[in-house]
């Protein structure tokens, strides 16, 4: 069987992180290590990550200086011939996620494979789902991009071009695929359903947050090149949001 890598940062995630590592866990027909990279927590995080996590997990505790070191840290560590990015919030949507991504790698024989999300409360009540389209070169400019955990990798890749910009503080995940897959060119395929879901409460959803990607947007564009024009690169990206709210409530 293939082997997988789950890079997990943590910080202080006491209160989601168990359900995280039993969804690793979980996992069915396929071998796992998942690798845990904590910011120095205070809580009991490293406690939990210590009795719950499997015997082919490590930890690395206290030497990153933000949540994309730490993944960079994770991949570097990592052994398994795919990466799959997942935040200590989050978690797989089923047992059958990693069996079915590998799946797709192997009839595909591509590079990335992308996938949809789930969005859920603080009570893991459903409130929304993305699944994204099938990517085209060009599509980045035309407001669209995969949800980055769903978005699975062969470490091959991160080792061609590197890993996470840490000049880009809070949208490093969307300069990466950016750069995958419309500057690399990797080869990739799309697996039409959800494979994680995400509490939408933690720092993606802040309004800060958002601001700051808008910026890291305007910055990914900058830094390869891309002209596009922003003012309708905004509108076009927040009407396929609202057509996704529409779709899901009416």
């Amino acid at each position: 069987m293939i082997k997988v890598s789950i890079i997990t940062a943590t910080f202080n995630s006491e209160n989601t992180i168990q359900r995280n590592i039993e969804s690793v866990k979980n996992q069915k027909n396929v071998i796992l290590e998942q690798i845990f990279v904590d910011g120095g927590s205070s809580d009991n995080t490293v406690g939990i990550i210590e009795s719950l996590s499997p015997n082919a997990s490590s930890l690395i505790v206290g030497q990153d200086s933000g949540i994309y070191d730490a993944l960079n840290i994770g991949i570097e560590q990592s052994s398994g011939e795919f990466i799959a990015i997942l935040n200590s919030d989050d978690f797989f949507g089923d047992d059958r996620v990693l069996s079915d991504i590998i799946t797709v790698f192997e009839r595909d024989q591509v590079d990335i494979v992308y996938s949809g999300i789930t969005y859920v409360n603080p009570k893991y009540e459903i409130i929304g789902e993305w699944i994204p389209e099938e990517f085209s070169l060009g599509s980045f400019s035309d407001a669209w991009h995969p949800p980055h955990p769903g978005f699975f990798v062969r470490k091959t890749c991160y080792e061609k071009v590197g890993g996470f910009d840490l000049n880009f503080k809070g949208g490093a995940d969307f300069e990466l695929m950016y750069r995958f897959m419309e500057i690399s060119k990797f080869k990739s395929a799309l697996l039409s359903r959800s494979t994680v879901t995400m509490r939408n409460d933690g720092y993606s959803s802040l309004w800060k947050s958002r601001v700051q990607g808008i910026l890291e947007v305007r910055n990914t564009f900058h830094k390869h090149g891309n002209k596009t024009n922003l003012v309708v690169y905004f509108l076009k990206r927040y009407i396929k949001k609202l057509k996704r709210l529409l779709i899901q409530y009416f």
